[in-house]
């Protein structure tokens, strides 16, 4: 399970507030898109290892808590700090 810090960077320069970039200067899709990942930056914040597949991910708003739904069957209470792992419910598949 990775989380992920992002960060989005403006300009002096950029299109008003709710506008799609490019979309003032009568841009392309394309264009618009290419202008979102100059933008926006990712940075890897945690990488934990859980049991199974993620199906599903709830983070509390603090961001100390993470639950996960897993193809295990199981909801897992995840300590985001540590990346310790609790298994709060375990269903029959």
């Amino acid at each position: 399970m990775a989380l992920l810090n992002a960060e989005l960077r403006r300009h002096p320069h950029d299109d008003p507030p709710g506008k799609m970039p490019g979309s003032t200067a009568g841009g392309t899709p394309a264009a618009a898109l290419n202008r979102y990942r100059e933008l926006m930056k990712l940075t890897l914040a945690h990488d934990h290892k859980l049991p199974t597949g993620l199906l599903g991910l709830a983070i509390t708003p603090d961001g100390n808590r993470a639950f996960a739904g897993c193809a295990d069957g199981a909801l897992y209470d995840v300590d985001t700090a540590s990346g310790k792992a609790e298994t709060l419910l375990l269903t029959d598949r």
